[in-house]
């Protein structure tokens, strides 16, 4: 493909193409509709890697925004990763050392 076709391609496709001295730059939109799409229940739970009845029970105490009515539910998308990434698990910054010697004892009598 030529360069003059990409181009074209990119402006169909809605990019902003810019001229500079040297480069052509392609400046490609982000979708805006992405974060609004709206998933069912058990798409939105596919993508969590988790359950219907935990995405449910989410609901329930006010943690995830769901529409519609009982078992049509859907979850927006941009919710979802909210969701999800409010779940994040951060690991300990140190480690007790009184812990390490009492497991340490521990392995020392089981063998």
């Amino acid at each position: 493909m030529s360069h003059d076709a990409i181009i074209a391609a990119a402006e169909r496709g809605g990019a902003t193409v810019i001229h500079a001295p040297g480069a052509t730059i392609i400046v490609i939109p982000a979708r805006a509709a992405d974060g609004d799409d709206l998933l069912s229940i058990k798409e939105a739970a596919t993508l969590a890697k988790c359950s219907v009845r935990t995405l449910r029970d989410e609901h329930r105490i006010g943690n995830l925004v769901m529409f519609g009515k009982q078992r049509s539910r859907t979850v927006r998308r941009a919710d979802l990763l909210v969701w999800i990434e409010s779940r994040r698990v951060t690991p300990k910054s140190d480690i007790d050392d009184l812990d390490i010697e009492r497991r340490m004892k521990r392995l020392a009598r089981a063998s």
